[in-house]
This record gives C-alpha cells, sequence and structure tokens, in this order.
C-alpha cells in the first residue's frame, strides 16, 4: 500500500501497558516504518510531520492533554492530530482552538484522525494560510458503513515548495478484505 510511517499518538497505544508499546514500537521500526510518537517531530518523505493526541484511555481516562496555545518550537508542515468526537464529521470548539494554534504558529497542514467517519471536504483556515481536514475516518477498521467512513489525503508536494492536496474517499476496506478472504 505504499504507506511509510504510522502514527502511534492515539488513545489506545497504550491500552496493553508501557512494556507492550514499546514492543509495538519496536516491532513497527523493524518492519521498516518509520513511527510517528506523541509530540516527537519527525521527516516523512519531504514533509516535516509532528503527531500529537489529544485524547487517552491509560491509566484513567482523560479528555485533553494539550495545552493551548500549542507552539511547536519548529513548525512542522504537517500536524497529524488525534482528537475530537466519535462519529462527528466536523470539528467541535477544542479541535478548532487546536487548529487556529498551530495555524497561528506556522503550521500549514492540520489533518485528524479519531472521529471514525471522515470528513467531506478540507477547510482553508485564516485565508490562504493553512488547511485542516478535520478527520480522514477510518483506513482499515472493523467498522462498518455508513457508521464509519474513512479518506486519504494525498499530498503532492513541487520542486518549487507548492503543494497540491486531494481528500478521497475511501471504500469500507474493511468490508472490501473480509469479501476478498477465501469462502470456507
Amino acid at each position: 500500500l505504499g504507506v511509510v510511517a504510522v502514527s502511534v499518538a492515539n488513545n489506545h497505544s497504550r491500552d496493553l501497558g508501557d512494556a507492550a508499546y514499546a514492543a509495538m514500537v519496536v516491532r513497527l521500526r523493524e518492519a521498516g516504518l518509520q513511527v510517528l510518537e506523541h509530540g516527537q517531530p519527525q521527516r516523512v518523505g519531504p514533509l516535516r510531520v509532528t503527531a500529537w493526541t489529544d485524547l487517552d484511555n491509560n491509566p484513567v481516562p482523560r479528555r485533553v492533554l494539550l495545552r493551548l496555545p500549542l507552539q511547536p518550537t519548529e513548525p512542522p508542515d504537517l500536524a497529524f492530530m488525534h482528537w475530537g468526537r466519535e462519529f462527528v464529521t466536523t470539528p467541535g470548539q477544542r479541535e478548532r482552538a487546536l487548529a487556529d494554534s498551530l495555524r497561528s504558529a506556522g503550521v500549514p497542514m492540520i489533518v485528524g484522525a479519531h472521529p471514525h467517519r471522515a470528513s467531506p471536504r478540507s477547510e482553508l483556515l485564516g485565508g490562504l494560510d493553512a488547511l485542516r481536514v478535520y478527520s480522514l475516518g477510518n483506513f482499515v477498521f472493523d467498522q462498518r458503513a455508513p457508521r464509519a467512513s474513512g479518506a486519504v489525503l494525498q499530498i503532492s508536494q513541487f520542486e518549487q515548495g507548492t503543494r497540491a492536496l486531494r481528500l478521497i474517499p475511501l471504500p469500507d476496506v474493511f468490508e472490501l478484505g473480509r469479501g476478498a478472504a477465501p469462502q470456507r
């Protein structure tokens, strides 16, 4: 599928404890994947990417982990945010405030996940300063449409530094995989 990086900045990555989290990170790296951990900037191809989560389930559920204003020391090209309410395709007040903070800090692309449903479109913030995709929804997950949906954000970067972005809706990949499985 061409996957080169995976974010572990999410509310389930530590569900089985710190030792299991560490083992998962090692296995992902051994598989040749870049691992995007919470707040740790990395270069993924031509882009500087930082993943953050604003949700947590471990050890006691907490809703807010990030402090506003969110001011990265070196603004990434893309902030990958694990945020928002499940099954809601538009940002709430909290996500709008985080996106505004990131835009003010100079982050041009803000892309989210967690709600299990994909946003219907991308949105420009502050004129042409930044682009936000609130949720990419599910890539592969055992939830069925129409409750869940997914999308991929294609980013093309050109030599002169400009970018073109396209939000591509996905079919229910989990269901497609189940249908493609051999019949027994």
